[in-house]
């Protein structure tokens, strides 16, 4: 059994803010300040890049 399937775990995973409140509860992603983005023309970049990237993978 994972940590996942406790049913500890289930229950004070929903009731953390996210679970109850959904994607509003999240907040602002963070982004390069403007002082930053003038700096590094490159850093604007950033600005399209999402916060993570999620991958699944299969063993062979």
């Amino acid at each position: 059994m994972t940590l996942y399937d406790r049913e500890e775990f289930f229950n004070s995973y929903a009731e953390m803010p996210r679970s109850r409140l959904g994607l509003a509860s999240a907040g602002d992603e963070a982004r390069p300040s403007a002082e930053m983005l003038s700096a590094d023309p490159a850093m604007a970049d950033e600005l399209r890049r999402p916060m993570m990237l999620l991958i699944r993978a299969e063993k062979r």
